[in-house]
């Protein structure tokens, strides 16, 4: 039998994605935009979350001036990142089916999801046992 595979992100899992990443835009304005690599980490981050909402991910490359200071960089990826979440329940925008396998990545490291309904997004689907039996697939 195949492994399975996670052609969908659940929205609300990609809420949980956009918040984590907003989180870590909002603690670097509170504690300090000196570091260039960790601004560029998490402008990178930011990227890969918005691969759900396309129109947003081209706001973010076409906006993101990289002359622009470090405060400013984070500023507006958190603004496009906010316009993001509130958009990601709505089909004309959101881009749900066929993640990346970065973005899958960054879903199981942020919402702890291995499979289709392994999110505690669905609490009738225990994630102990489709992760159990997502384990015992991929060993197959």
């Amino acid at each position: 039998m195949h492994a399975l595979s996670c052609d969908f992100v659940i929205p609300c899992e990609a809420e949980r994605v956009f918040d984590y990443t907003i989180n870590g835009g909002e603690a670097l304005l509170m504690f300090g935009v000196d570091d260039f690599g960790q601004i560029l980490s998490w402008v990178n981050l930011a990227d890969l979350a918005l691969e759900l909402v396309p129109s947003c991910r081209e706001s973010l490359h076409s906006c993101v001036d990289w002359y622009a200071t470090n405060r400013e960089r984070v500023e507006i990826t958190l603004t496009i990142l906010r316009d993001a979440r509130s958009k990601v329940h709505d089909l004309r925008y959101a881009a749900l089916l066929g993640p990346s396998k970065e973005h899958r990545m960054l879903i199981e490291r942020v919402c702890g999801r291995r499979g289709p309904f392994g999110s505690s997004c669905h609490p009738s689907h225990p994630r102990s046992l489709s992760v159990t039996k997502a384990s015992s697939e991929e060993q197959q």
